[in-house]
């Protein structure tokens, strides 16, 4: 990862338990956000909540679709290799 990412947003968004981890392998500054956090945000700033909600929904296609394409990937050489 590197400056500016994120992880643990599914959390957010459907109250799960965070699936995801991360381990520094240097000096890190690390903000936490729960959930109750975001909602008070979007209650205090719907401005600044939203453009945190934007991108928060980008990562997620992003990873979706690399996803998609990973598995499609894996598909394809199984069925060569039939």
């Amino acid at each position: 990862m590197t400056d500016g990412d994120f992880f643990g947003e599914l959390a957010l968004l459907d109250d799960s338990p965070r699936s995801a981890s991360a381990q520094c392998t240097k000096d890190t500054d690390v903000i936490v956000l729960f959930r109750q956090d975001l909602f008070n945000l979007i209650d205090r700033s719907p401005v600044l909540g939203t453009k945190i909600l934007l991108e928060m929904s980008k990562l997620i296609g992003e990873r979706l679709k690399e996803t998609n394409r990973v598995l499609l990937e894996r598909l394809e050489i199984l069925e060569y290799n039939k």
